[in-house]
């Protein structure tokens, strides 16, 4: 996203200034993930978690699509990009909030440990391929496509937190 902030915004501010604004950006963007995960625990202790993640998912794809929109149109607005940086703020901290009691409720105690280490080491490979394969899409062909994978992705995984049982 700050790479995106800063190529989005160079040719209006500058190549320095754009890194700057986007280094604000995903500072706000931390308030916003900050804020958020609280008030999110205490939804999915009251409304249930899988729902709640399947929010999560589907405002992370909503992120991208945002993302891939602005590439597609050149929006170098720091509103725009703010609201984007927000609604990714808001994903991660759904996401980072029940990921684990989502998995803590479907585990039994005398495997959690092992199955928490699971989730962990799911989390940690996936992340590596993401960013392996969201760098190799951008790189060679367009950020719109980087976001694209990402946005398919995240809705994906949305509708198999919500389908599977």
């Amino acid at each position: 996203m700050i790479l995106a902030a800063t190529q989005l915004l160079s040719p209006r501010l500058g190549i320095i200034h754009a890194a700057q604004a986007a280094g604000l950006l995903y500072a706000g963007h931390n308030v916003f993930y900050a804020s958020y995960s609280y008030p999110v625990g205490a939804l999915s202790d009251r409304f249930g978690r899988r729902g709640l993640l399947t929010l999560g998912y589907f405002a992370g794809a909503l992120a991208s699509l945002g993302f891939l929109a602005a590439f597609y149109w050149q929006l170098d607005s720091i509103v725009y990009l703010l609201s984007l940086f927000g609604l990714a703020g808001f994903s991660i901290a759904i996401v980072d909030s029940l990921e684990g009691a989502l998995t803590a409720d479907l585990v039994s105690d005398r495997f959690r440990g092992t199955d928490y280490g699971v989730l962990g080491t799911v989390n940690g490979v996936g992340d590596l391929v993401s960013s392996v394969a969201v760098g190799v899409l951008w790189s060679a062909y367009s950020p719109m496509l980087a976001f694209a994978y990402g946005a398919l992705l995240m809705a994906l995984g949305a509708l198999v937190i919500y389908r599977v049982r």
